[in-house]
Formats: C-alpha cells, sequence, structure tokens
C-alpha cells in the first residue's frame, strides 16, 4: 500500500485521537467533551483504543443547500423541532465519506469493528454529565460506520436530551455532537472505578465495579457487578461479590454482541485478581491527578491490557473544591464468633437488648477483676460499643473489644499472651500497641499488683 502525501493526511473533518489538543485553537467545540479529556490523557502516556474523532464540521458540511438555509433560520428562531426534522435526514456528505475511507485504510489498515459514540462539547463535565442521554453503538462495521454516525448525530436532537436540557437550565437548542470512532476491543473483564467513594464521600476509597465482557449493562444499570472498595495504601478493605449469570460479549470473528451464560464455576468468583484491583484503583487515581478533580472512569481488560475508555468528573462532588476528607474515627469490624450467636439478620430491635447487655456484663465483669469503677466510667464509650449492627448483622468492634480487655489486670505486663488467648495472629492494632507502650513504670507496677491481688482473692 502506497504511503499517503503529508496533503493526503490533512483532513477537514476528522481529527486523530494521537493529535494533541493543544495542538487545535478552541478544541472542545470540535472534539466535544469524551474526545477530547481521551486525547489529552493519551499524550500523558495512558493506554486508550486508537481510533478518530468526527468533528460537527462534518455535519454542517453534509447538509444540502435547502437543509443549510432551513437550519439557519430554525436557529436564528430557536425553533427546535425544525432543527429535529432536519436533523434525522441528514447523512455523511461525499467529502466525509472519503475522509472516512482516508482514516481507516490509515489507522485501520486491517479492517476491524468499531466502537461508535458521542462526545458533544456540553457532555462529561461538572456540572452535567449528559450520560445515557446520547447514543453509543458497539462492534459496527467499515460498511455500516456511516450510518452509525449519522445516527449518532440525531440522538443529539433527540427528545428525551431536549427535556434534559430543559431540566438544567441549558440552552434549549441541541447542538451537533463529535462522533468519537475507536477500535472495538473483546474485553474478559470491563467496569467504572472512581477515585473517591461517591456514597460516603471519602476521597482516600477508591471504588472498582467489575463485570465478565462488556460493562454497557452495568453503565446503564442493568446488572449487578463485583464492587471492591481500596484505601489511600492500596489495601482491598471491601468486597461485595456478585452473582453474575450472563455476561456481554463480543466476537471479533462475527462481529456481534451476544449475551452469554457465565460457566457455573465463576458465578460466583470475583471477576479480577487483587493486582487487577489495585492496579485499577491506581489508573483511577493517576487520571484525578492529571485532571486535577477526582474521576468516575470506564476501563477494560482485553488481552492483558489495561485500556481507559472514557473519564470525566465524580458527579455527587461537583462545586466542592476538594472532596470531603474522612470523618470520625477508624473502626475494625469482625462477627467470626458473634454470628454463632445471632446467624442471619436480625431486627434492630434485637441489637438494642443485645449491646446494652454486652456493655452490663462486661462492666460488671471488670469490676469483679479489679477495675476501678472510675476506670470503668472512664471507657464508657468502649463499654456501649462493643458491639456494631451493619445491614442487619451483628458485628463486633474489635478495637473497643482490646481496649475494654487492656483494662484486665495483667494486660500491660503480659500482652502477647492475652493475644493467644484472643486467637489474634497479627497481633494488636498499632494505635493500641503505642497507647500501651506509652504507659509509665508506675502505671505498669499498678497493673502487676493489681494482677497479683486478683489472684490471691
Amino acid at each position: 500500500m502506497p504511503l499517503l502525501s503529508p496533503a493526503a493526511l490533512a483532513m477537514q473533518y476528522i481529527v486523530r485521537l494521537q493529535t494533541d489538543p493543544r495542538d487545535l485553537p478552541d478544541s472542545r467545540p470540535q472534539l466535544g467533551g469524551k474526545a477530547s479529556t481521551l486525547m489529552t490523557l493519551r499524550q500523558q502516556g495512558f493506554v486508550i483504543p486508537p481510533g478518530f474523532v468526527v468533528t460537527p464540521t462534518a455535519f454542517a458540511a453534509s447538509l444540502s443547500t435547502s437543509q443549510r438555509q432551513a437550519w439557519a433560520q430554525a436557529q436564528a428562531a430557536a425553533d427546535v423541532a425544525s432543527l429535529q426534522a432536519i436533523a434525522v435526514r441528514v447523512q455523511p456528505s461525499e467529502a466525509v465519506q472519503l475522509e472516512l475511507l482516508q482514516i481507516l485504510a490509515e489507522t485501520f489498515p486491517y479492517g476491524g469493528q468499531f466502537a461508535v459514540r458521542s462526545s458533544a462539547a456540553s457532555e462529561d463535565i461538572a456540572a452535567h454529565s449528559f450520560a445515557g442521554q446520547l447514543d453509543s453503538f458497539l462492534g459496527i462495521d467499515p460498511d455500516d460506520l456511516q450510518m452509525a454516525i449519522a445516527a449518532v448525530w440525531r440522538s443529539g436532537f433527540s427528545d428525551r436530551l431536549v427535556q434534559y436540557r430543559q431540566q438544567h437550565g441549558l440552552s434549549p437548542l441541541p447542538e451537533v455532537p463529535a462522533v468519537l470512532v475507536q477500535q472495538m476491543l473483546a474485553p474478559q473483564a470491563a467496569g467504572v472505578a472512581f477515585a473517591g467513594d461517591p456514597v460516603t464521600g471519602r476521597a482516600d476509597i477508591a471504588v472498582v465495579s467489575a463485570v465478565y465482557g462488556l460493562s454497557a449493562r452495568l453503565v446503564s444499570g442493568e446488572c449487578d457487578a463485583d464492587t471492591f472498595h481500596i484505601d489511600a495504601q492500596e489495601r482491598i478493605v471491601q468486597r461485595q461479590i456478585a452473582q453474575k449469570t450472563h455476561g456481554d460479549r463480543f466476537d471479533p470473528e462475527t462481529g456481534r454482541i451476544r449475551s452469554q451464560a457465565i460457566q457455573p464455576a465463576l458465578v460466583d468468583q470475583p471477576v479480577l485478581g487483587d493486582r487487577e484491583i489495585v492496579a485499577i484503583a491506581q489508573l483511577t487515581r493517576q487520571v484525578s491527578e492529571r485532571l486535577g478533580a477526582p474521576q468516575d472512569v470506564e476501563w477494560a481488560i482485553a488481552q492483558q491490557n489495561l485500556y481507559l475508555l472514557q473519564a470525566r468528573p465524580i458527579s455527587q462532588w461537583v462545586g466542592r473544591s476538594q472532596p470531603a476528607a474522612p470523618q470520625g474515627c477508624y473502626q475494625l469490624w469482625d462477627n467470626s464468633n458473634i454470628a454463632e450467636s445471632y446467624s442471619g439478620v436480625t431486627t434492630p430491635l434485637t441489637f438494642s437488648f443485645a449491646r446494652r447487655a454486652y456493655g452490663q456484663v462486661y462492666r460488671q465483669f471488670c469490676r469483679l477483676m479489679g477495675v476501678s469503677p472510675v476506670e470503668i466510667e472512664r471507657h464508657r464509650d468502649t463499654f456501649d460499643h462493643t458491639l456494631g449492627f451493619i445491614q442487619g448483622r451483628f458485628y463486633y468492634n474489635l478495637l473497643n473489644w482490646y481496649r475494654m480487655l487492656a483494662l484486665l489486670p495483667g494486660f500491660r505486663a503480659n500482652r502477647q499472651f492475652m493475644e493467644q488467648m484472643m486467637g489474634v495472629k497479627a497481633g494488636l492494632p498499632e494505635e493500641l500497641v503505642t497507647e500501651l507502650e506509652q504507659s509509665s513504670w508506675s502505671a505498669r507496677w499498678a497493673d502487676r499488683w493489681r494482677l497479683g491481688r486478683t489472684a490471691w482473692v
């Protein structure tokens, strides 16, 4: 195949994804929010599927002379219905089609299928994400690319999008979206991730959700996903494994997307390994750092490569210069033993009774072991919160149990024996170790004296 000349490489209606957006004057109206962000991140080394952007000028160039006149009149009169009527009839012009053939030969000489998505100028911004308002198409053959591009253009003038603009106080006049065309991936796993927890507002917890295959149904809310919470030290602190009976798969040989049953052995297994989970959390945080705000990203893993598909600000944090810092104190919950006493889901009334009973019983036990009433009262909060009630189930507040046991005679003198008695393999939490090591020599001797007195009695 002969090399294209520099003159042939120049295009009026299409921009390559490898282009630096900074080289384009006023790039956002040409590229839209989604494509502009991806091109910026690609310049910074992030792995993004190859492709190109069909700019809104291609739509303008595809209008006939009569359509162009009618379009200008409808815009001047803010006549949305007339704009919609014109948009549904527009197809890429011959000049646009020639550029499509050129970019396909240059970027995808071996063919393939494509993901065709909208990239409007007002899409994926902090104030208005336009999530799900414009159409996307997956597994598109080269011969069907023109029709898919025209369909994305039409979706920019749909009734639902006009209503969305009205509800958010935007101009009633729709805008022609740019169209992002990329290589279609056949991922083993895909999903979304947040640089901070959008539910709790914790900036130090990244959230990763994953499904087998494509993530389209996850993004639309049609299926459950595995969800993982990763802290700032890149530890997976929470896992929620969904039952995944089906997954959407893309077959590159047929170019078709099919819903396939998941093998029974994998239905209840996590989609991702721990290294993959941490890698996705790292990617999300790195993207957020480069873009200067916590991001909601879409990702996919195909042929052992982690791809970035989309990035936009977390909508729940719009208007906040910085996400909320973690509030309160660290808690450690465990139900290893108490689940035997209170199995399954229990009622809040049962919990309130059990929590009071535990507090009173262990107050009396400490008194019996020689702990002074003043010391017990000083740790009132510890005794009152030895249990937790989370989603209808009982849990031990382990840190408070350690604090309560630390009051007993002999704990400071023989902490390791106490840990063995409790079956603790990893030892006490560091914050409690520090508290105990800060006790004075007189407190340690007093602790030994209380132990001896208790043994004598």
